[in-house]
């Protein structure tokens, strides 16, 4: 039986490797020359590849957030208050992120070039991802500190994962 992380983590894993397939059948109709704007099942494939990138995204960050605090390398359990402040975090950080990319998809002006981060709600996005490495920091710090036996393991997990929290 799968540990819940490992389970988050896989459906990660499935969520990308959908949204890859996914995107390269949108940019297959792209290069035989069919134009997104005027069909419906080009911006429906866009949808939906983003929707599973912006899902494996959601996990992946939740997996890292859980193994930062130090959730079943050395604690059974994350105190009470350690939960809440997570599930605080990632609802917010999963409200930007689908805000970002709900304002980038469905509110722009046609015959412009419209970037998902260049937006306000993008701009928290980014926001949110900075915000999100510091709270890796300080999580990996702080179980870095109280478990001398795992030390190793958080220097080679914090080099890792620092960078994808960035970005």
């Amino acid at each position: 039986k799968l540990h819940h992380t490992v389970k988050i983590f896989y459906f990660s894993i499935v969520s990308e490797v959908i949204s890859y397939m996914l995107r390269l059948s949108y940019w297959d109709h792209m290069s035989r020359g069919y134009d997104p704007i005027h069909h419906d099942d080009m911006r429906n494939t866009k949808r939906a590849y983003v929707a599973f990138e912006l899902f494996s995204n959601f996990a992946m960050m939740l997996v890292v957030v859980l193994l930062a605090k130090g959730w079943t390398i050395v604690r059974r359990k994350i105190s009470a208050m350690g939960r809440v402040r997570i599930a605080i975090y990632y609802s917010f950080y999963v409200f930007i992120a689908i805000t970002a990319y709900a304002y980038s998809e469905f509110i722009y002006e046609a015959g412009t070039v419209q970037y998902k981060l260049a937006s306000t709600p993008g701009v928290l996005y980014v926001f949110s991802r900075i915000f999100a490495s510091m709270w890796f920091t300080y999580a990996v710090f702080t179980t870095y500190k109280n478990y001398a036996s795992k030390r190793k393991f958080y220097k080679l997990f914090y080099s890792c994962f620092i960078f994808w929290t960035m970005s």
